[in-house]
């Protein structure tokens, strides 16, 4: 039967001493989910790659010398090192990244600001991905996404030739993300797999979200979220399965009501209290996105709301994420 709040589920007794996830002593850890990296310390990781390349090492322990130092410098709160834009093409990612810290920083109800940064990075280099990238998703908002797709198209393009092209992606598979230089091409295959996602296009959201996984399996953009959704909408149980495995620490919204929802879809009954009570405990506001009163089973049109870019974890952002 139905639980009183309308939940497809029932209710079930609490054990009163562990209480539920906003009645544990203490503030907690308040978390910022960046779902694409935060722009201020990666263009500080794309600075010191660029320095390195201008190094002249006479072997990997003078390397890692100079390393230590830097870091020991930054510990330490001496003077960071902005480096100077020395091309047209490092002058665009330094707007780029500007931009992308507006978007992350809420600023999107300020969308001049953004575009107008990412125009003139795209001046500066009209080949730079992020500022593509950023642009796609103004068009997104404005409700172009055909216009949006096709920017991105041209992003991923630019970022895989960047990067040297098919011989790079395939010796590389299972590396990216480490290389600060492979994110641009990261973020645009993830922007665009996230429109597919929100336009209803699930088999071409799936495709994209198994080919960004399989370049980075470490998944530091979270994209196995939304291809958990996907895979459950379709019916892809045994895909669901196999993915939630790969990643048995993820005790995120997503993953916890992912995995009794697998369950459920199976008809699979053995565990069904034990997941329905952890994602109670762990996540209890995602249970009424999932099932609002008086759902009738019937799940509404998708809403194709730009998903945010960051989240603070357990909290109504994280619910209104999963």
């Amino acid at each position: 039967g139905r639980g009183s709040d309308g939940s497809p589920f029932p209710d079930l007794e609490q054990d009163p001493s562990r209480g539920r996830l906003g009645d544990r002593e203490g503030p907690g850890p308040r978390i910022l989910l960046a779902r694409r990296g935060t722009p201020e310390a990666e263009q500080s990781l794309r600075e010191m790659a660029l320095e390195l390349r201008q190094q002249n090492f006479a072997n990997e322990e003078e390397m890692r010398e100079f390393l230590a130092s830097r870091n020991e410098s930054l510990r330490s709160g001496g003077p960071r090192r902005t480096r100077r834009p020395g091309t047209p093409a490092e002058e665009a990612q330094a707007l780029a990244y500007q931009a992308m810290a507006c978007q992350q920083a809420r600023e999107e109800t300020n969308p001049r600001k953004i575009r107008k940064l990412a125009a003139q990075a795209l001046q500066a280099d009209p080949s730079c991905v992020d500022a593509l990238v950023v642009m796609a998703r103004q068009q997104y908002q404005d409700g172009n996404w055909k216009g949006a797709l096709g920017e991105l198209e041209v992003a991923i393009r630019e970022g895989k030739s960047q990067l040297g092209g098919e011989p790079f992606i395939e010796e590389n598979k299972g590396h990216f993300w480490g290389d600060v230089l492979t994110r641009p091409y990261l973020r645009a295959r993830a922007e665009k797999a996230e429109i597919l996602f929100l336009q209803g296009l699930l088999p071409e959201a799936v495709a994209e979200y198994e080919g960004i996984l399989d370049l980075n399996p470490g998944d530091n953009q979270g994209v196995r979220d939304f291809l958990l959704a996907s895979y459950l909408e379709l019916g892809h149980t045994s895909k669901a399965r196999e993915l939630v495995s790969r990643y048995p620490k993820d005790l995120g919204a997503v993953f916890e009501w992912g995995r009794l929802l697998t369950d459920l879809i199976e008809g699979k009954k053995e565990n069904l209290v034990y997941l329905l009570t952890m994602a109670r405990f762990r996540h209890p506001e995602a249970e009424l996105g999932l099932f609002p009163p008086g759902d009738s089973g019937i799940p509404e049109p998708r809403t194709p709301e730009p998903i945010p870019l960051c989240f603070e974890r357990d909290t109504a952002e994280e619910a209104y994420y999963a």
